[in-house]
Formats: structure tokens, sequence, C-alpha cells
């Protein structure tokens, strides 16, 4: 079932907040969609993820901090979502 309609193609997953921030204000292309994660998604953001997902997004792309925790993140999306995840 698909209850969210989603005219973004790509997801951006942003696991820093003043990351988040800088990226929304620098301005974002209107196929994408930007999710501030906060670290590991929690249940909340993971199925925020898959409705999008399943409303239309063909691509993650995720921005991690580059440490232990961050590329965790990253498999972790990886391992989760049933779309490429970069």
């Amino acid at each position: 079932m698909v209850d969210l309609d989603v005219r973004a193609r790509r997801l951006l997953t942003i696991e820093n907040l003043v990351a988040f921030e800088e990226e929304v204000r620098a301005g974002v292309s209107s196929d994408t969609l930007v999710v501030y994660t906060s670290g590991f998604p929690g249940s909340l953001e993971r199925a925020f993820l898959q409705r999008a997902i399943a409303g239309g997004v063909e691509v993650v792309d995720h921005w991690g901090d580059i440490d232990v925790g961050g590329f965790k993140i990253y498999q972790h999306l990886c391992s989760i979502l049933p779309v490429p995840v970069h």
C-alpha cells in the first residue's frame, strides 16, 4: 500500500544536525527529499524512509561522519532499505 505520494526520486539522509541545516539552507533540488536521522534511524525514521521509498524514491544518498559510527550507520541503511544507498 502506498500512502505517501513522493515527487522526489532521491532521498538524502544526514546524520549530523549542523550538516543537515547547512544543506537545507543552501537549497535542495526539487527531486530530493532530505531527512535528518540523528545517527541511527529509529523506528519512526525507518518507517518514514520505507514509506518514502514505497511512494517513489529510487535512490538514497547518505551523508555521514567519517568515523566508525558513520560507517556503521551507512551499512545499517544499506541493510534495511530496498534501494541503492550511496
